[in-house]
């Protein structure tokens, strides 16, 4: 970090492990050696719900942590506890408020689509987000979860007829849909019987209004509307339920 700034003239840092805040004797020697060396930088981190409380948070913040992630992806106790996340939305919610009264900015990843999830557990997600607007700095994530080789998404897609029956990892594969939900269309995704394309769509919608409620999104918007980039993207968004009768 010293090298970077003196040498480089770095402004500021984003720490790339995944959970920082995962052993407390690291996070404590981290911090320490920040504040003793006067790095004096700001900086942004990882962590997980079940691994911060006050004390930590503090420390991090005396060493010039501003910004933490979170990787939330769902508030619904159901779905967190079929994910094996071993967290409970009670937890994600402390965390944020905890967060919140610190003076953090944050960043949470929620993700929808997930193995057994119903468009009634998306919907309490999105709730749950709603009612921790003033909480959450960003919002990251995705709708549909990606089927990869040798997962247990895989497993379960093949075992409910929720990937083709043709379908084979050596051939191509290209669903046109996928783009609305800015994922690659040579990337299968999880489309199963309770959580289908219409619900995908929904959830997608909802989280546009949800946007849209927010001035400074829109202004950002109607700011970018001469970039190609924006008009493809919000092209995209118009012609969503229209592609390959997504809608069905």
């Amino acid at each position: 970090m010293e090298q970077l700034r003196d040498d480089h003239g770095a402004k500021g840092f984003r720490f790339m492990d995944a959970l920082v805040t995962m052993r407390r004797d690291y996070v404590r020697e981290l911090c320490k050696e920040i504040i003793d060396r006067g790095v004096n930088l700001p900086w942004e981190c990882e962590v997980r719900a079940d691994t911060i409380d006050e004390e930590i948070m503090k420390l991090m913040r005396d060493a010039g942590c501003y910004y933490v992630d979170f990787g939330a992806e769902s508030a619904s106790d159901r779905v967190l506890a079929r994910m094996k996340k071993k967290l409970s939305r009670g937890q994600i919610a402390e965390a944020l408020a905890l967060t919140h009264r610190l003076g953090f900015k944050t960043k949470v990843f929620f993700t929808f689509g997930h193995i057994g999830e119903t468009l009634a557990d998306a919907r309490e997600t999105l709730r749950f987000i709603r009612e921790n607007a003033r909480r959450i700095s960003r919002l990251g994530g995705s709708i549909g979860i990606n089927i990869f080789p040798g997962t247990e998404v895989e497993e379960f897609a093949r075992e409910c007829g929720c990937l083709p029956a043709d379908f084979s990892w050596s051939k191509p594969f290209h669903e046109p849909r996928n783009s609305f939900f800015s994922t690659p269309p040579s990337v299968p995704i999880l489309i199963q019987p309770g959580f289908g394309w219409k619900e995908m769509y929904v959830v997608r919608y909802q989280q546009l209004l949800q946007k849209a409620r927010d001035p400074s999104v829109l202004l950002s918007y109607l700011r970018r509307l001469g970039d190609p980039k924006t008009l493809r993207r919000l092209g995209r968004l118009l012609s969503g339920p229209f592609q390959g009768g997504a809608a069905a």
